[in-house]
């Protein structure tokens, strides 16, 4: 089984399973999903082994479904433990599935227990971002919950400077490349990011552009729209007074 038709079969099960319901998609797979619903060559498939869904809410779940079992049982996953924190990602020879969850304030070093599901999940800064700005797509008859388009380029342009690993920075750089060349061509598509960005806080606004003036070509494309500014501009001295 390759790793796409896996994929398709583990959303699938989740789905099935409803799963998939208290789960957003992060990472690269998002671009198989962003291809098959905007049909667009501009979109990179660029995918990795690893497949990230964060839960947004862990206190809130009511399912009950024993998720090591469904995937040890039907598609041979390992689990696989961090030496220090006890964290727990599930191995294949063909993917790596991995849980998060946003992390707030002080944050803890520990993972979160998410005991409906059976599993932990890695706690990431930034991440939340996700959960204000998703969208439902159907992938193949599967609701899945990814970030908009823009929202996953300015996730990738948050965490670039922070990738220790050399290899996955370039992959990010290339594909906030092309998935802004994209967004760039789609007028709805890019006048939503600038809205997104626009909403940021002054800190996430400054390491966004930082990275952006640095690695990418969105900066001049899409960030810095002299028109866009002008009205931001004029909106927030009109909300000083």
């Amino acid at each position: 089984m390759n790793n796409q038709h896996l994929f398709d079969s583990i959303l699938f099960d989740f789905h099935k399973n409803n799963i998939l319901q208290d789960c957003i998609l992060l990472g690269s797979w998002c671009l198989v999903i962003y291809k098959e619903y905007f049909k667009s060559n501009r979109i990179p498939i660029l995918r990795t082994l690893d497949i990230d869904l964060m839960i947004p809410y862990p206190n809130r779940i009511k399912n009950n479904v024993d998720i090591p079992k469904l995937l040890l049982e039907k598609y041979n996953f390992r689990p696989k433990y961090s030496i220090l924190k006890n964290y727990v990602k599930f191995d294949n020879p063909d993917l790596r599935i991995e849980f998060l969850t946003p992390e707030y304030g002080k944050g803890s070093d520990k993972p979160h227990d998410i005991p409906n599901y059976k599993i932990n999940a890695q706690g990431l800064r930034f991440i939340s971002l996700a959960i204000d700005y998703k969208t439902e797509i159907n992938y193949k008859n599967i609701p899945v919950n990814v970030p908009e388009p823009g929202c996953f380029i300015l996730l990738k342009l948050l965490t670039i400077e922070k990738r220790q690993n050399k290899e996955k920075a370039k992959k990010d750089i290339f594909t906030v490349n092309k998935l802004g060349d994209f967004i760039n061509n789609n007028p709805e598509q890019k006048k939503r990011l600038i809205e997104i960005f626009s909403k940021l806080n002054a800190g996430w606004k400054k390491t966004i552009l930082r990275s952006a003036s640095k690695y990418t070509d969105i900066y001049n494309d899409i960030l810095i729209d002299k028109d866009i500014n002008k009205s931001n501009d004029t909106k927030n001295k009109g909300r000083g007074r």
